[in-house]
């Protein structure tokens, strides 16, 4: 088709750009642009995506294009997630949970309180300790 050369530019709006194997295109011309929020100059962040890339157990399926051991942005997120909801449960562990019922529509008790450690806690660990930060590619 042609559509390789050095005549045509490419924007992608994936932010997992970095982890798709790019090697067949290197050296024919394009120009490809992407992003990516996955700060991996910072030691913390680099740190944490070797030890996830060695511990990963399930390689990419073959087809997709991935390449192994590459920490996609939805890996990325959902550790920060489970990372900030960690340390503010260790902020506060005095509150506990009992059986919630959601058809009471009765709110967890420790609820507003718990929203207060987390915005705590993204404010002292953003962006340092967290994985994501602003970045282009």
């Amino acid at each position: 088709m042609g559509m390789m050369t050095e005549y045509y530019h490419y924007i992608f709006t994936t932010l997992d750009l970095m982890a798709i194997d790019l090697e067949p295109y290197r050296f024919c011309g394009v120009n490809m642009t992407g992003f990516r929020i996955l700060n991996v100059d910072n030691p913390q962040v680099a740190s944490i995506v070797e030890k996830w890339s060695m511990e990963r157990q399930i390689p990419p399926k073959p087809d997709s294009g991935l390449l192994e051991g590459v920490m996609t942005t939805d890996a990325a997120l959902t550790y920060d997630a489970v990372h900030i909801v960690s340390v503010s449960y260790q902020h506060a562990p005095q509150m506990t949970v009992n059986s919630l019922q959601c058809h009471r529509h009765k709110p967890w008790r420790f609820g507003g309180r718990f929203m207060s450690f987390i915005k705590e806690v993204m404010g002292h660990l953003w962006p340092a300790a967290v994985l994501l930060c602003s970045h282009l590619c």
